[in-house]
């Protein structure tokens, strides 16, 4: 799970191994043998922690029945790096997990000691994305770094996820802390069809960096890329002129699925694909 420490090095007891793994009738049979559900591990993470951290939807609902504890006792616990179930589940990718704390009452405006919300940890998930923007506060906040979940996405050529964001209201032209945009992540790092979608949803191509660069001055390939880039905008915006034109509108999300020569455009200056 990037951005948490390993899983299973931390673990120290059998009981949070067979949670992860979602072993439920080892659960059941250490509760029979009054051992204790409830016990941290060196990290300070619960059963439940590790229950959500591996998806296990079954086991989570058991130990919120088996633990006595108050039920926000289990959602919003932290560990020693400020994750709670919720980012555990998140950066895991569990959304059926994620779906139960939230209707649990998880806090999804709750960040750990890297300044992380769930939402930065959406792992370019678009259905995670339209899950938590609802619950979240503050949706262009930066974690320690500056950076938002749109600079995330933009940096590992998530498009999807990155039109889902900007389909929920994020600030296309938000500010790390050496002032780049997401387009300069997507740029310097040759994600062209994440940098092409930024722009056409309203991006700020002159926007400059601590650096006083530009985003399309930090392209791979010098002027190859930033022709990609701008072909990329093009083919978004002749897709959305031709939904127009018979009747459908350019819709939420418009640009992300745009293909350029029969290929979805998140193609790098050399051809290769785009980020994951």
């Amino acid at each position: 799970m990037a951005g948490m420490p390993p899983l299973v090095s931390s673990i120290d007891t059998s009981l949070h191994m067979a949670a992860y793994e979602g072993r439920f009738d080892a659960i059941r049979l250490a509760q029979s043998e009054g051992r204790n559900l409830s016990a941290s591990d060196a990290d300070g993470r619960t059963m439940f922690h590790w229950a959500a951290a591996g998806g296990h939807v079954r086991v989570m609902q058991f130990l919120l029945e088996a633990v006595p504890q108050t039920r926000d006792a289990h959602v919003n616990i932290s560990d020693s790096g400020g994750w709670t179930p919720l980012l555990s589940a998140v950066s895991a990718g569990r959304i059926p997990a994620a779906d139960l704390l939230l209707d649990l009452g998880a806090d999804a405006n709750a960040t750990n000691a890297r300044g992380q919300q769930p939402l930065h940890l959406h792992k370019g998930s678009s259905a995670l994305v339209r899950l938590l923007l609802p619950r979240t506060s503050r949706v262009d906040l930066g974690d320690a770094q500056g950076l938002t979940a749109l600079h995330r996405a933009a940096m590992a050529g998530q498009t999807e996820a990155a039109a889902a964001l900007l389909d929920g209201g994020v600030d296309v032209n938000a500010r790390d802390m050496m002032h780049r945009t997401a387009i300069h992540l997507a740029c310097e790092d040759g994600e062209f069809g994440v940098a092409a979608l930024l722009l056409f949803r309203g991006g700020d191509s002159s926007a400059v960096d601590s650096r006083g660069k530009s985003p399309l001055a930090l392209c791979p390939g010098g002027k190859v890329g930033k022709d990609a880039v701008l072909r990329g905008v093009q083919a978004m915006r002749e897709e959305a002129a031709m939904r127009e034109a018979t009747g459908r509108g350019a819709g939420a999300g418009a640009g992300a699925g745009t293909k350029v020569g029969g290929r979805q455009f998140n193609q790098t200056a050399s051809g290769g694909g785009g980020g994951t």
